[in-house]
């Protein structure tokens, strides 16, 4: 789903439901396309990266590793 952030860039926004986390650290997910009421239900919430069990994201293409932004917040949430 095409989403514009707050700093005004138009990205392609994915919901990830967390399966399982190692503390703070993502271990497995899976990616989704978020519905309207789900992308507004987490933009109406301030995010709480490291607790919260589905997050909306965007990744960048790097060199080896890809990067994974919340889409929310734009908080760097790691390489992939």
């Amino acid at each position: 789903m095409k989403i514009q952030t707050k700093s005004g860039k138009l990205i392609d926004a994915w919901l990830e439901v967390i399966s399982e986390r190692y503390g703070s650290t993502v271990v497995m997910s899976t990616l989704r396309e978020p519905t309207e009421e789900e992308v507004s239900g987490l933009e109406a919430t301030p995010c709480r990266h490291g607790s919260q069990p589905t997050q909306l994201i965007f990744d960048e293409p790097g060199f080896m590793y890809d990067f994974r932004y919340c889409a929310i917040c734009g908080v760097f949430l790691g390489g992939i």
